[in-house]
């Protein structure tokens, strides 16, 4: 699963492309910003308080988008717990120690990912 935990909305709105719309105008824009939508025009409406973006109205294709981006992302992330699963199960029962890190590493990007997050892990 992706890492929600250490969500910095701050980070991710350094750069903003997109009108903050105060909270307390928005319920008289969204109907609008819905006409916007259906004619094709897909810039989002973000809704703010204290200046921080709290919410968006977006059309529903990029909505659709996003779910799939989701999927993939998670079914990528399953995939790699799999294999990984698959791996430790079948190690050479001879072997003293497997170094997790190495195994990870050795199933692409979402595993140097896992690896580079574990607690004590080195980065390389």
């Amino acid at each position: 699963m992706p890492d929600t935990n250490n969500h910095d909305p701050s980070v991710e709105n350094a750069d903003r492309s997109f009108n903050l719309i105060p909270l307390e105008q928005a319920p008289g824009l969204v109907l609008g910003m819905i006409a916007r939508f259906a004619e094709g025009l897909p810039e989002p409406m973000v809704i703010g308080a204290n200046d921080q973006p709290v919410a968006a109205l977006i059309p529903i294709d990029d909505l659709l988008r996003l779910h799939e981006y989701d999927r993939r992302a998670l079914d990528s992330e399953d995939s790699f717990y799999a294999e990984l699963d698959h791996r430790l199960h079948h190690a050479d029962i001879e072997q003293a120690v497997i170094d997790l890190n190495d195994v990870a590493r050795s199933l692409g990007p979402t595993g140097e990912q896992w690896a580079d997050r574990r607690p004590g892990s080195e980065q390389d």
